[in-house]
């Protein structure tokens, strides 16, 4: 292999170590899934997220596996190209240090992911006439409170949506929800066939789906 080929390969590899560990890095910081994308439904977007982390786990793993495989040919490459030892050592500090700060926490939340609420519990989505309304449940476990957030679900072109917050309250047992008179009726299962009307949420001044 030539000297030109060889710097090929090394700047491919550098490229490589560096998409695979910034893309999960940015990824992470937007809110949502997927770059904060918002297609088809909460509901799925939430699966698509346990997906991503399974994806930014492997991408991180094998980052690691790269930069520990790769060490000599990465030196070789800044020293000859910048002349200058440190770059190559700031690369490589670098990467580690945002792989180290990565893994634990895709592996917890993988962990929550995979022994958590089920997300159909965790997003409910019920059509009311015209209009179709979103509730995320967040809720902690034993960790601390659950409460219910509420929002209206806007469809846009191409299967993308939108949501407008309402109102979040405490958590309700069995939830269960009815629209009236500009008004959402939240109904609780106190016990079997026995149910009750837990709160009332005013939903005249929300945005309305443009």
């Amino acid at each position: 292999m030539t000297i030109h080929e060889e710097k090929g390969q090394s700047s491919k590899l550098i490229v490589t170590i560096s998409l695979l560990v910034l893309i999960p890095l940015l990824e992470s910081f937007i809110s949502g899934s997927f770059f904060g994308l918002q297609w088809r439904s909460p509901l799925f977007m939430a699966e698509v997220r346990g997906v991503l982390l399974f994806v930014k786990t492997v991408a991180i793993l094998v980052a690691l596996s790269l930069l520990l495989m790769n060490h000599s040919s990465i030196k070789q490459y800044f020293t000859s190209r910048w002349n200058n030892r440190w770059v190559s050592r700031l690369f490589s500090v670098t990467g580690y240090l945002l792989v180290l700060l990565q893994l634990p926490l895709l592996l917890i939340g993988a962990f929550f992911v995979t022994n958590g609420a089920d997300n159909e519990y965790l997003h409910l989505e019920k059509r009311l006439g015209d209009d179709t309304f979103y509730v995320y449940t967040s809720d902690p476990g034993a960790m601390g409170k659950a409460y219910h957030h509420f929002y209206l679900k806007c469809s846009k072109p191409l299967g993308f949506y939108q949501l407008h917050f309402i109102e979040t309250t405490g958590w309700i047992k069995s939830l269960d929800f009815h629209a009236t008179d500009n008004k959402l009726m939240l109904i609780s299962n106190v016990r079997d066939g026995i149910v009750k009307v837990s709160s009332i949420i005013d939903i005249s001044k929300v945005n309305p789906c443009s």
